[in-house]
């Protein structure tokens, strides 16, 4: 455990009456916890902040994300699942819904941090039951520092006795964009405003993404919100660092400085790690087919370390071979206590190097596929990083141990004792690091070949590809050759989906770069997969656009066809039953003598059909306006049907052999269309001038009707006054009756226009003339 010795521990003392801060190297066990809520605080921001850290956690185990966070957390339950991820214990929460539940779940968390030495001031399972907003952000915030810095320190160094953690985190900050233009970091709130921090912190570990430069000479011409959003958008597609801020987190007038400390943590964390360089090329996708240009990082290799006997020293080598024999003075001075903590020291080294030889002779063999092999490669990558680790420790001993001989604290059979253990833990060292570099070496070009036959199919697959797609580029021009189009595009799409298991196993190419290796080599590679990527994408892209023209073509064609029937049928079932018509209407025409200038030539297969003379001219317009209406339709249609046509010529670049197929057919109808109005020109002719004529007929016979009201009825003066006073009156309402009637027939007459728009009229015209008639001649008769 780190000490806190006791200057550092005043220090602490005095510091904590003002900020209650724990010195860093203290505060990687215990954090406190500062509930007061600063002017550089802000509830709502932090709210949100903390609820993105905390699903970004839960993501990891597919739970379902936090919404509200001060209720959510109330059970407890999320919280004991969020910290089951962080320290790997199972933490079996209660289940139910009553109070008493959630504060045993609760009472489990506060339990938890404390066994993970986290110190929590004034919190209590209560108040997180009944939704605090203080103090619950304060818990997140603890459990943020505890975890997130926890790994940063397990790796990183980084100003350990800094006063505190912000002073800390404030100081690699500042070192990481030193001698950047246009950064000066001085704090976690102002200073991260215009973005420019963000960017530098990247690019300054990360300068292949994009140029600083170039970012900066569009500082003139662009906002903060453009800087900003640049940083936010490198870190979450190449750092994989979650966006857990808002554009307008930053700018706001009050920032919040946990959620800016938080977010840089997640920089700190991420970029601070040892540089083990993997190239990795992103997941072919049919649903997102481009690859973006592999990140490039080093791979740490120990061939670059230096031999480890250099940090002996040198040692006499007379002493060598004749060991100075210490006087019994000098023995008896020796530190029995220092030659007993090199020998327990390096008895834990030994024992590491035994266990760490073993677990490299119990790797498995390097197998033959491509995937096993790269799952090898990381298991080995992460035992070299092992080795690096604890070659300080080796090196130590041996320094420990050429000490104890050149300041002559060891003699004789000690000392002897004493170079034959150096000479073997040189021995062990050399020997491990040697077998270590040996596997990698063989790993790496075992790796490579199967990666290169990987690329290589993908390449003769393309190609393959390729010629297949150029005997459909160009589209066909009928609808059995579009149908074959689409046959074949089937089978590329199901292709697709085949090689998309070949296409994921290159989402992870991995090389080894360090100072010998080939850049002409790595070029070629990143110039190979780019190539592949390209070409790829193009297959994708084509088979996508041109399903969709050659779906949308022969859904477009079909409908043609199909309208074609409906309307070629419709048409000649129409002209049929015109013809039935006028072959009717030729008895009127000869009966009534009518005038119609021009005669329809009729067919040999209606010349049979007898001719209808009970047939009306009301019959025959009520018919022609059925007919009108439903031909309204179908123009409609035809004129759809036209418009697709002209759709199709324009996809095909008009097409010689479709468009000729497709005109014959507008030219079939158009004909057909053009007898069917001749058929209804001459109809609608013959009902108006039948009409004209039935309408001369009626009025000359209500003529002869018309004076029935100046009759003068004249009695027999033998009869009874009541029964001449009843026929009286009864003979007058009907005279009443009658001059309703022909006032109505003469208002419906000057109304009754003698076309097909007035039929309502001129029926009903007809009903009352007809009335009218009936009823005066019947009263002529009776007297």
């Amino acid at each position: 455990m780190t000490s806190l010795n006791r200057s550092e521990f005043d220090a602490y003392k005095e510091n904590d009456t003002k900020t209650n801060e724990i010195p860093l190297s203290f505060a990687s066990f215990y954090y406190s916890l500062k509930v007061s809520k600063g002017k550089d605080e802000r509830e709502d921001v932090q709210k949100k902040t903390f609820t993105k850290w905390i699903n970004s956690q839960l993501a990891k185990i597919d739970h379902e994300p936090v919404k509200d966070l001060f209720h959510d957390l109330k059970d407890g339950i999320i919280l004991l699942r969020l910290l089951e991820l962080l320290t790997g214990k199972e933490l079996k929460p209660e289940i139910g819904n009553l109070k008493m539940h959630h504060l045993l779940n609760l009472n489990l968390v506060l339990s938890t941090l404390k066994d993970n030495q986290i110190r929590l001031i004034n919190i209590s399972s209560n108040d997180i039951n009944e939704g605090s907003a203080k103090l619950t952000l304060g818990l997140v915030w603890n459990i943020i520092q505890h975890w997130q810095v926890r790994d940063i320190l397990k790796k990183a160094v980084y100003d350990i006795h800094a006063t505190n953690l912000e002073k800390a985190l404030l100081k690699w900050c500042q070192d990481s964009t030193k001698d950047y233009p246009g950064v000066k970091i001085s704090d976690f709130t102002t200073s991260w405003k215009d973005g420019l921090a963000f960017n530098a912190i990247i690019h300054r570990y990360r300068p292949d993404l994009f140029s600083y430069d170039n970012l900066l000479n569009k500082k003139s011409s662009q906002s903060a919100e453009y800087f900003l959003e640049h940083a936010f958008k490198m870190a979450q597609r190449h750092l994989s660092i979650e966006r857990l801020l808002d554009l307008e987190d930053v700018l706001a007038d009050n920032v919040d400085k946990k959620s800016i400390m938080m977010y840089v943590m997640c920089f700190f964390q991420v970029l601070s790690k040892p540089k083990t360089q993997i190239y990795q090329a992103e997941k072919l996708s049919v649903v997102n087919p481009k690859i973006d240009t592999a990140t490039i990082t080093h791979s740490y290799s120990l061939k670059n370390l230096p031999d480890i006997s250099a940090q002996i020293g040198k040692v006499d080598a007379d002493a060598v071979k004749k060991p100075n024999k210490m006087s019994s003075s000098s023995s008896a001075e020796m530190s029995s206590e220092i030659l007993e903590t090199y020998l327990v020291e390096l008895k834990k080294v030994i024992e590491w190097l035994i266990n760490s030889e073993s677990l490299l002779n119990n790797q498995s063999h390097i197998g033959n596929d491509v995937n096993t092999v790269k799952q090898q490669f990381q298991t080995h990558e992460d035992f070299m990083l092992d080795l690096t680790k604890h070659q300080n420790n080796v090196g130590l001993v041996l320094q420990e141990g050429n000490r104890l001989i050149s300041n002559k604290l060891v003699s004789g059979d000690d000392e002897l004792e004493v170079r034959k253990q150096m000479k073997l833990l040189n021995d062990m060292w050399e020997n491990l690091r040697l077998l270590a570099v040996e596997r990698q070496a063989k790993l790496h070009e075992i790796l490579m070949k199967l990666q290169m036959e990987q690329l290589n199919q993908m390449d003769l697959w393309l190609a393959n590809t390729e010629n297949r797609i150029q005997s459909i580029n160009q589209l066909a021009d009928s609808f059995e050759g579009l149908m074959e189009q689409k046959e074949e595009l089937s089978n590329l799409q199901d292709d697709l989906v085949k090689e998309q298991e070949a296409v994921d196993c290159l989402k992870q190419i991995i090389v080894v770069v360090d100072d010998t290796s080939d850049d002409q080599a790595f070029n070629d590679l990143e110039s190979k997969l780019s190539n592949l990527s390209d070409r790829w994408s193009n297959v994708c892209k084509f088979v996508g656009n041109r399903w969709f023209i050659v779906q949308d073509l022969i859904i477009k064609l079909k409908t043609i066809n199909s309208e074609f029937e409906s309307l070629n049928e419709w048409i000649t079932n129409k002209t049929a039953e015109l013809y039935i018509l006028i072959v009717k209407t030729k008895c009127l025409i000869n009966k009534n003598k009518l005038k119609i200038d021009k005669e329809i030539t009729l067919p040999n297969e209606y010349a049979s059909i007898e001719s209808d003379p009970i047939l009306t001219s009301s019959q025959l317009i009520k018919i022609l306006r059925e007919i009108e209406l439903e031909m309204q339709t179908m123009h409609s249609k035809l004129n759809d049907m036209n418009e697709i046509g002209e759709q199709i010529g324009t996809q095909l670049n008009n097409s010689p052999k479709l468009s000729a197929s497709i005109n014959n057919k507008m030219d079939i109808l158009e004909a057909k269309w053009n007898t069917l109005l001749e058929q209804m020109e001459y109809l609608s002719k013959v009902g108006t001038e039948q009409q004209q004529f039935e309408l001369n007929n009626k009025q000359s016979l209500l003529t002869e009707v018309k004076d029935l009201n100046e009759i003068k009825i004249e009695f027999d003066p033998n009869e009874s006054s009541a029964q001449v006073e009843k026929v009286k009156n009864l003979i007058e309402n009907e005279l009443n009756e009658f001059n309703v009637l022909l006032n109505k027939m003469n208002v419906l007459f000057e109304n009754c226009n003698l076309d097909s728009s007035n039929l309502d009229n001129q029926s009903e015209f007809f009903k009352v003339s007809d009335f009218i008639l009936l009823f005066g001649l019947n009263a002529l008769k009776s007297m």
